[in-house]
């Protein structure tokens, strides 16, 4: 069975009994460092003995052991389940760039559970998925209700072999700094240091602490964000609640499949969380049809697009996929908040070819006079229309829209990405204050 980013399996549908190999293979010009964490139930390594990769070759009981392959590109962990003791919840299968190169330099790599010799699971990938990233967290085996599970992870980190260990390892409270510009800072302690609401400030220290085990590929996207709020004040002035908005018509079910819908809920969560107490994010999906589901939060974040409400296959079979209503949607998320006593940033996913552009315009012109800004991202898509005028919509009581465009969401880095919606966050408060849009 192949695999695809996110998707989780029990294991004991595919594997006969819990003692099987796990091959890792990887085509790059970089070197390369293969590692099994052995975590506990709160992500983190309860003995540094169940770190098993080339310099530690197996664990206390044997448990998980590590050979090299018939050629130096592939590794080999056996395991076997029944020995773990039971402060072992989670197996981490990672792998690391030894050098200043990032994953975005291989060629194509994949995981296989082996039974006997026969291939059981695969999970595969390329290099195109990734960009800064110098290690990857391929998948996890961990236990839920008393089962083995498995899990394609497929989540990259910043850092290498040395940062990923650490994160998994020791107290994270202090790995994600806040930086003012433009020297960094060391951790919390700077924090406080900082010109913001102290409300504010314990709310970053908080989100630092929590952007750890499991949740540790946040961080880089927190450190930079962090450091874009220092810059720009002003866009926490005032609670500013998130929406996030997707469209889920069948255009968009490669970006779906691949994850990069799912990159973009990855750097729009902390996004939302900063800017409100709430430390979740509204979200809607869109097809002919339009519906809220279930809020991203820190516990369902790292695959939502996958697991939450069936994932984007069942999303799209509920909301009739054959074409996108940008404009029915806008209505739907109106009748919800537009009476609400905070400001409302909508983060509207669209890849364009737009159903009704006249009614678009006159939900924005109705909609001016209510605390809602409408930021477009156009994503994986073309033929924007209307949407790439959208700032210059006359006969509107306030400046509620903005467009922007990209082909993949790491098509910028998460500084520009966040100092440019900061920017109209700002823009959006000071128009929220000087037209009284809150009633």
């Amino acid at each position: 069975m192949d695999l695809r980013r996110g998707q989780k399996e029990p294991l004991a549908k595919h594997a006969a009994g819990l003692e099987f190999d796990v091959e890792c293979y990887h085509k790059a010009a970089l070197s390369l460092r293969y590692a099994c964490f052995g975590l506990g139930a709160d992500g983190r390594l309860p003995d540094n003995r169940y770190l098993v990769y080339d310099k530690q070759n197996a664990s206390p009981q044997e448990e998980i052991c590590v050979t090299q392959g018939t050629f130096a590109q592939l590794f080999r962990f056996h395991i076997d389940l029944a020995k773990l003791p039971p402060s072992i919840d989670r197996l981490a299968f990672t792998v690391a760039s030894d050098g200043p190169e990032s994953m975005r330099h291989l060629e194509k790599g994949s995981i296989r559970f082996m039974q006997e010799r026969s291939e059981v699971l695969k999970y595969a990938y390329e290099g195109t998925e990734f960009t800064s990233e110098r290690s990857l967290v391929i998948c996890e085996v961990y236990r839920k209700d008393g089962a083995w599970r498995l899990a394609a992870v497929g989540r990259g980190f910043t850092g290498g072999f040395q940062a990923l260990t650490k994160s998994y390892g020791g107290v994270l409270s202090l790995d994600i700094p806040v930086p003012p510009a433009p020297a960094p800072l060391g951790g919390e302690k700077e924090i406080s240091q900082m010109s913001l609401p102290p409300h504010v400030v314990s709310r970053m220290q908080n989100l630092s602490r929590q952007a750890s085990g499991d949740r540790q590929y946040l961080a880089p996207f927190y450190r930079a964000l962090f450091a874009c709020v220092n810059v720009l004040p002003e866009s926490v002035s005032r609670p500013v609640r998130t929406v996030m908005v997707a469209d889920a018509s069948g255009s968009m079910f490669a970006a779906y499949e691949n994850g990069r819908v799912q990159r973009a809920i990855d750097k729009l969560f902390p996004l939302a969380t900063v800017l409100h107490e709430s430390v979740s994010m509204d979200f809607w999906a869109f097809g002919a049809k339009s519906r809220q589901f279930d809020p991203v939060l820190m516990e369902n974040v790292r695959s939502y697009s996958f697991d939450v409400s069936g994932g984007y296959e069942r999303w799209m079979s509920m909301l009739n996929y054959q074409y996108n209503n940008e404009a029915e949607a806008m209505r739907d998320i109106m009748m919800i908040y537009a009476s609400s006593r905070e400001p409302v940033l909508t983060l509207f996913i669209t890849d364009g070819h737009l159903s009704a552009e006249w009614q678009i315009e006159e939900v924005l012109l109705k909609t001016s006079r209510f605390p809602v800004f409408w930021q477009f991202i156009g994503l994986s898509g073309a033929e924007y229309g209307i949407l790439e005028q959208v700032s210059e919509i006359p006969g509107r009581f306030s400046a509620n829209a903005n467009f922007l465009k990209l082909s993949d969401i790491d098509d910028i880095s998460e500084t520009e990405l966040y100092t440019r919606l900061l920017t109209a966050v700002c823009h959006w408060n000071t128009e929220v204050e000087a037209k009284k849009l809150i009633r």
